[in-house]
């Protein structure tokens, strides 16, 4: 029940993958350029908002706190920050 617009924080991992056109995103108050072939990496307690009206498309995958502490390495999971 949030608009996804708005800067909200969130409780799990993410990955945003671009596949076609362009635009931007927010985390922590700062904005990304989106491409295609853009990856973001938004970790669990950052704070984040879509863009109004995207010109781009692509893919947001979820991940629990406990997939990522269970199938990937500590050293990766300090990429996340």
């Amino acid at each position: 029940n949030h608009n996804p617009h708005q800067p909200h924080r969130i409780s799990f991992f993410s990955l945003l993958i671009v596949t076609e056109g362009t635009g931007s995103h927010q985390i922590d108050l700062k904005e990304y350029t989106l491409k295609k072939g853009t990856v973001l990496k938004i970790a669990k307690g950052q704070v984040h908002a879509f863009q109004k009206e995207p010109t781009y498309e692509g893919y947001v995958f979820l991940f629990t706190e406990d997939f990522v502490m269970n199938y990937f390495s500590k050293s990766s999971i300090t990429l996340w920050y």
